[in-house]
Parts: C-alpha cells; structure tokens; sequence
C-alpha cells in the first residue's frame, strides 16, 4: 500500500537509465515500460504476499517475464537488487512524510509568530521554576516556542537530508560491475 507507487517509480526511472547508459535498447526499454503501464492500471492482486511473490518486487518481475519472456522480462534487475529499491522506496516514503510534517510545522511556526506580532503589548506573568517571576510580554513567550519550533525543524531538515540519499546501485552491499547512473 505505501511502496507499490514509489517502486513502480523507481522501476520506470531504472528502465528509462538502462536505456540511457546504453544497457537497454529504447524499444526494449518502452515494452516494458507498457507492462508497468499495465500493472499500474489493474493494481496488484490481494494475493501478491510474502507467500506468492515477496511482495510488489517480484510480482512485477514475474509480469514482465510472463508478458516479455525471461530475457527481457529479467533485465530489470540489471545493476540493482531489490533491497537497494526497497530501501529507495521507502527513503521516498520517508521523504513525503517528512515534507507533511515541515507543511504543518511551517504553518504552526506562521501562526506563533503571527500571535506573537499581535500581543507586543500584552502584559503576562513569566515564570520560573513553576514559580511566578518578572513581567513580561505575550509576543516574548510566544516567541520562545518559536525558537524551539525553529530547532525542531533544523532536525526536520536534517532527517529530510539523510533520507534523500540515493541506494540504488549499491547491489545490496559491494556495489555493480554495471556502468549504471
């Protein structure tokens, strides 16, 4: 449910390389561009688990090797394994995930600062240790979660930076003889 879009987007950006590094013929590389097309359209069936195919990754192989014969229905796998798409497709996931977040979050950190701006001469009781202190502003508390906002989301660019590093070709562990891009 959450990996079928970003892996068939990861299938067809990998078909769309191998034809331009010149490991896929173009024609080749639009047939099995067709199949996705296909399996896009009518989904993948309920029965595509672990105990059928492993999931989406090898319900699509089996698609193309059924519509396209073993040669070229197997080239998909050339210069990449399906942990290196697994882990791209869920670095993507992360990704739209964290960019919801950063959406919401820039939104709380507007209207903060849009309160703030409007209570520079509201006078409240400040406190300290739970105990009532010093007079202070409304803008000047609402600003002190801004800045706390403001660090939350230099670790939401940091998270955002570490999952937007791309996997692929790493052929699960040693990398790919393949003159892959």
């Amino acid at each position: 449910e959450h990996f079928f879009g970003p892996q068939m987007l990861l299938n067809r950006a990998h078909v769309v390389m191998l034809a331009e590094v010149g490991l896929l013929a173009d024609d080749d590389a639009g047939r099995i561009l067709s199949v996705f097309d296909d399996v896009e359209e009518t989904g993948v069936p309920e029965s595509v688990t672990g105990a059928d195919f492993e999931g989406v990754h090898f319900y699509v192989e089996s698609r193309l090797i059924d519509e396209l014969g073993d040669e070229l229905g197997g080239v998909l796998q050339t210069g990449r394994s399906r942990t290196d798409v697994y882990d791209a497709a869920c670095r993507l996931v992360a990704r739209e995930r964290i960019l919801d977040v950063v959406e919401a979050h820039a939104a709380l950190r507007a209207a903060v600062l849009d309160r703030a701006a409007e209570t520079t001469d509201v006078v409240t009781t400040g406190y300290t240790h739970s105990q009532p202190a010093q007079p202070m502003t409304l803008s000047h508390y609402l600003l002190a979660f801004d800045h706390a906002l403001e660090r939350d989301f230099r670790r939401l660019k940091a998270a955002f930076e570490n999952a937007n590093q791309n996997p692929l070709g790493a052929a699960v562990l040693g990398g790919t003889g393949f003159d892959v891009d």
